[in-house]
């Protein structure tokens, strides 16, 4: 199927929306990305009491800094809270 103003255009996002800020398109537009083909490094794993601690010193709640703590580094909730109690 093909469209009255079809255009197949290539090109980094930066340079697409250069040339279509200068051509609008006409009609429906359908951006593909791809990535770089390389893998991401992996994160440095996170210190739960390190960030308890960062989370309490900025004035939040025990129970709220055991929940983004448990989010946060994938240990349980009890866990957490345990963690936060302690401090």
């Amino acid at each position: 199927m093909t469209k009255v103003f079809e255009e197949t255009r290539a090109g980094t996002l930066a340079e697409l929306a250069g040339y279509y800020a200068e051509a609008p398109p006409r009609g429906e537009v359908t951006v593909v990305v791809a990535g770089t083909g390389k893998p991401r490094p992996p994160e440095a794993p996170i210190d739960p009491e390190a960030r308890a601690r960062t989370l309490l010193a900025q004035g939040m709640t025990r129970k709220d800094v055991a929940e983004q703590v448990a989010q946060e580094t994938g240990i349980s909730r009890n866990t957490a809270y345990r963690l936060v109690n302690e401090l």
